[in-house]
């Protein structure tokens, strides 16, 4: 399997967008911003991944769980939720 590197380091870049998110407070201009880098970060990875399955290519499952993890963060980060400690 060829793996796509840009994709990789797209996703990679999605995961710490995330992260970084996580780590501020909930309802702070930060945090407002960071969603917005977050949701930016998620949208080139998701078209990617989506043209490599319709044109039949396969992307590596480790690859979808990390991005669906990303998407799936937005609504709980909107809400509030941040990293334990």
């Amino acid at each position: 399997m060829i793996v796509d590197e840009p994709l990789v380091d797209m996703i990679a870049w999605a995961k710490t967008c995330l992260l970084i998110t996580a780590a501020t407070v909930p309802g702070s201009p930060e945090r407002t911003a960071e969603l917005a880098k977050l949701r930016e970060a998620i949208i080139e990875p998701r078209r990617r991944v989506d043209e490599t399955i319709a044109a039949g290519g396969v992307v590596p499952p480790a690859l979808l769980v990390e991005l669906r993890v990303c998407e799936k963060a937005v609504p709980a980060l909107e809400k509030g939720a941040v990293l334990r400690r």
